[in-house]
């Protein structure tokens, strides 16, 4: 059985996407990644990723539209199960960001592609698997 993961790429002016800190990612350890979450059972895509989005920092997106989808397995994670992961782009007023669980989520920054491919910190399999895209893209 398949489970749906989403994410929300928000871009500022100057092209950089809002990535958050995960501190309960990667086995406790912390990660960076996009806004979003699991979707649940029977939720639609868009819906999950306006809810974990605004449980997360706050924001409400507008104008999402879909612009990868990728198949996934996190090693050790739910024993191997493929994870579907949809990303959408999506727009918000950044002045209401508020971090809503500090502790699951303990930054939000708007960062380059070139220094989220760069961070020293782990980033999680969904982001590379979107920089991958924007390589062949």
């Amino acid at each position: 059985m398949e489970h749906n993961y989403v994410r929300a790429l928000i871009k500022n002016p100057k092209g950089e996407y809002l990535m958050v800190y995960n501190v309960t990612n990667n086995k406790g350890k912390g990660e960076w990644n996009f806004p979003g979450g699991k979707g649940d059972p029977g939720e639609p895509n868009e819906e999950a990723v306006i809810r974990e989005t605004q449980e997360e920092i706050n924001l409400d997106l507008t104008n999402l539209k879909l612009v990868f989808e990728t198949l996934l397995v996190w090693p050790g994670y739910r024993n191997n199960i493929p994870q579907h992961g949809y990303y959408y782009e999506a727009k918000a007023d950044i002045k209401k960001l508020h971090l809503n669980e500090p502790d699951k989520i303990t930054k939000a920054e708007f960062m380059s592609k070139r220094k989220i491919a760069n961070l020293q910190k782990p980033v999680s399999l969904a982001v590379h698997a979107y920089l991958e895209y924007l390589k062949i893209k």
